[in-house]
């Protein structure tokens, strides 16, 4: 009798256990739009709507209260709370249009000194993509994210909304030609391309350990450089695709130079003291490790007619086709600052190269090796260039006159 009993509350607490596992509320409904994301607040569950813009979402934890999250790039952030009581159903009917994103680009000016406002976007970086310019800015409530397309002449054409759960710092054209939006856990390419502007999400470390070797692509090879011994080692490669086999191209190797670095740090940090005149071991350590010539600083930079090796700790550049075979070499006819590294910038649509020494832009002819000055630049005052179709583009900051600050990108004809 008590056996009985037993398997009796057994099998009924069994099937107790089961419904209960069973019970679930099932949210569903349309959209009006398809790809939009539904998820649940603060967490990795969710769903997105079909082509349709139908969907369901089945609910498990009915003890608690939800928040459903409606996401869609080119509309508006949605969010609809759902108590207990409300999902103590077994279904639940939430049915709406998704409101567009309205971005107004009549709140970008351009003046006649070619300078590019944004009146209430907050610019935070650009890049330039074949004769545009990308713009990443926030918008007007400083959360929303979008990306502002303007031609070489600074004529808004094109703003694209960015997902309210992404919240990128930078923009970045990567080695293949991409749009990639740095934020601070993931990287996140963007289509632009396509009608949609799909994102794809990339976990950034793997990213970093990607693409940060790799220069620039073409039909043929994929070509990388690698940095070694705190940048006294560089090694340039390349990949072809089709079979997938390396290529050694160039290496610079000035690996003795750590031991004369480290001998000078020693002798600096034993007679420093904190009466001299010299900066502390600290800061001119950051120095020489931010302004030396060392081979990581060489540069291996793509051209219509072949491949441009700038080796600037040894003052050369070499000029190859595709081959690899060389073409010519020069000297760096750099006026002053010797020993002193310099950033090349390269204006892909006419094949020429410039550098910025103290407040001065230059222009280097890749086949003499002379530079010619070009335009001032005060670096205190921008915090990023690019150069397209002969112009120099920058990101500055001004001060109003009644307080506040705003944002510009400033072009200028070289």
């Amino acid at each position: 009798m008590k056996k009985s009993t037993l398997l009796l509350l057994f099998f009924g607490l069994a099937i107790v256990l089961q419904t209960k596992a069973q019970q679930k509320t099932v949210v569903y409904g349309s959209l009006g739009v398809e790809n939009v994301n539904i998820s649940i607040v603060n967490s990795q569950y969710g769903t997105s709507s079909d082509t349709k813009g139908q969907y369901e979402l089945p609910l498990y934890d009915r003890s608690r209260a939800v928040k459903l999250y409606y996401t869609c790039i080119g509309y508006q952030d949605t969010i609809v709370s759902l108590t207990p009581k409300q999902l103590e159903h077994d279904s639940i009917n939430i049915s709406f249009r998704m409101r567009k994103q309205n971005y107004d680009l009549h709140e970008i000016t351009v003046t006649a000194k070619q300078k590019l406002y944004g009146e209430r976007y907050f610019f935070m970086d650009f890049e330039v993509f074949d004769r545009s310019i990308c713009i990443l800015a926030a918008c007007p409530n400083k959360k929303q994210r979008c990306l502002i397309m303007a031609d070489e002449n600074l004529r808004g054409f094109d703003t694209i909304p960015i997902p309210a759960y992404i919240t990128p710092e930078f923009v970045m054209r990567d080695c293949m030609g991409n749009c990639q939006l740095i934020a601070k856990d993931s990287v996140y390419e963007i289509d632009l391309m396509s009608e949609k502007h799909n994102v794809i999400a990339i976990e950034k470390s793997f990213f970093l350990r990607t693409m940060s070797d790799c220069l620039f692509a073409t039909n043929e090879h994929i070509y990388f450089k690698e940095k070694g011994m705190q940048g006294y080692l560089a090694s340039f490669y390349r990949v072809e695709r089709e079979t997938k086999k390396p290529q050694q191209l160039f290496m610079s190797d000035m690996t003795d130079n750590i031991n004369d670095y480290w001998d000078e740090m020693t002798f600096y940090m034993t007679y420093w003291s904190p009466d001299s005149h010299g900066a502390p071991p600290g800061v001119w350590s950051r120095q020489i490790k931010n302004h030396w010539f060392r081979p990581s600083d060489a540069e291996l930079l793509l051209a219509n007619d072949g491949l441009y090796y700038f080796d600037q700790s040894l003052g050369f550049i070499r000029h190859y086709d595709w081959s690899i075979h060389e073409i010519d070499s020069c000297a760096i006819q750099y006026p002053f600052m010797e020993g002193w590294k310099h950033t090349v910038y390269q204006d892909r649509t006419q094949n020429r190269f410039y550098t910025v020494i103290k407040d001065q832009m230059f222009e280097i002819n890749p086949l003499s090796g002379n530079i010619t000055a070009k335009t001032k630049l005060n670096p205190n005052l921008y915090s990023k260039i690019a150069i397209l179709s002969g112009q120099l583009f920058l990101l500055k900051k001004a001060h109003r006159s009644y307080g506040g600050t705003i944002t510009l990108i400033e072009r200028r004809k070289l």
